[in-house]
């Protein structure tokens, strides 16, 4: 190597040498800024940093309370102050919640085996990231309730609970800008954390939200409907039903917890397979505020026979009658081969020539329970187009 390259690759690495500790110093792409809590006004606004790595956290309904036996869970506590919903204010809360990071500090170990109970009613216990924001939750608002939302950032403010990642993990905001949130959230990476941003975007891409800043809701000025699919059906067919439930706004109401029975056309509940003559009952999620419950019923139980009935959906307590309840009727079918008119074990030409004959005012015999295809108590046109679909294999 001659002198003058020499000399040039000296330079060179003294040139990087020189600038080394300036890069160390400058704060990594995408870096958080620290909450200043000294001025709790004071956020600078930071790049969107990357989701947690892991799954995190769940939330149980207060119809499914859980005992407590994992010697690996960590239950927390804290003291719940006694506000009332008209004394707050987005400073107030987010104070509340600040003041907890003295006990909740920034790397904490927090994982799906800590959890704390809620007192925002809508559910009764979180673990991992539901967990800590529902404790920063109640920190600020005590025990007020939540209600369960469809995400308008323009509507957000301190306090309020995200469900983020496909339904993957939960924080809690902040602070609100024009165009980031600023949220604190508990197993990010197994730890407890301060100050992560999300975009407008990503905040309006979340699953839904849970607030306290609106009350409780008004069930008795809710709308509930139902229905069930199929609605005609045979022992051991699979089916659903399904509840909707809307506020006095016409908005989807979420979170709360709808009663599913089964009744006679009498409106009396009928003891069934696997409802045992209680009623079902379920919290509703964010999809349009509905509540799905699915099963079939067995043939071997004997408690239902073949018949019309009604499927009952009623929002919360079914003890208390004010409440809104809807019904819709559906058939259960007896136990031949829906479509075999002429009885002879299959479905086929033969059955939709038998049908048409009899239709047509030939005296001719059909077995008329398989041929009731729509469940009405009668033979008619509507028969013959439901066997001419099963034909085509639209129905089965």
């Amino acid at each position: 190597m001659n002198a003058k390259k020499l000399l040039s690759l000296l330079l060179t690495l003294l040139l990087c040498l020189a600038l080394f500790p300036a890069a160390l110093a400058e704060a990594p792409e995408g870096a958080i800024a620290p909450v200043e809590e000294e001025d709790p006004g004071l956020i600078t606004p930071a790049a969107p940093q990357a989701p947690p790595s892991e799954k995190t956290g769940w939330a149980v309904p207060l119809s499914q309370i859980p005992p407590t036996d994992d010697l690996n869970e960590t239950g927390h506590t804290i003291k719940v102050p006694d506000v009332k919903l008209e004394d707050l204010t987005d400073e107030i809360v987010y104070k509340a919640m600040m003041a907890m990071k003295t006990d909740f500090p920034e790397g904490m170990p927090w994982t799906n085996d800590d959890y704390y109970d809620w007192n925002g009613m809508s559910y009764y216990r979180g673990y991992g990231c539901a967990g800590f924001a529902f404790l920063l939750s109640d920190a600020a608002f005590g025990k007020l309730p939540a209600q369960m939302l469809d995400v308008d950032y323009d509507t957000l403010r301190p306090g309020d609970i995200l469900r983020v990642n496909n339904d993957q993990h939960s924080v809690i905001v902040l602070q609100v800008f024009s165009d980031h949130v600023v949220v604190a959230e508990g197993n990010f990476n197994s730890s407890i954390h301060w100050g992560r941003t999300l975009s407008r975007a990503a905040v309006e891409a979340s699953d839904y939200v849970l607030t306290r800043w609106l009350g409780p809701v008004d069930l008795d000025s809710c709308s509930i409907r139902v229905s069930i699919e199929p609605s005609l059906l045979h022992y051991d067919e699979h089916f659903t039903m399904v509840a909707a439930v809307t506020d006095k706004s016409g908005r989807p109401v979420m979170g709360e917890v709808v009663y599913f029975g089964i009744l006679n056309t009498d409106g009396s509940l009928v003891r069934t397979y696997p409802l045992n003559g209680n009623a079902y009952y379920g919290n509703m999620t964010n999809t349009n505020g509905k509540a799905a419950f699915s099963f079939s019923f067995q043939k071997a139980d004997g408690r239902i026979v073949p018949g019309k009935y009604l499927v009952y959906a009623k929002l919360s307590d079914p003890g208390q009658a004010s409440l809104p309840s809807a019904t819709a009727p559906f058939t259960l079918l007896g136990d031949g081969t829906p479509g075999d008119v002429n009885g002879d074990g299959r479905v086929d030409i033969f059955d939709l020539i038998r049908l048409h004959k009899r239709l047509s005012g030939l005296s001719v015999e059909i077995d008329a329970a398989n041929t009731d295809l729509d469940g009405d108590g009668s033979i008619g046109a509507q028969d013959l187009v439901r066997l001419r679909l099963i034909l085509l294999g639209v129905e089965s």
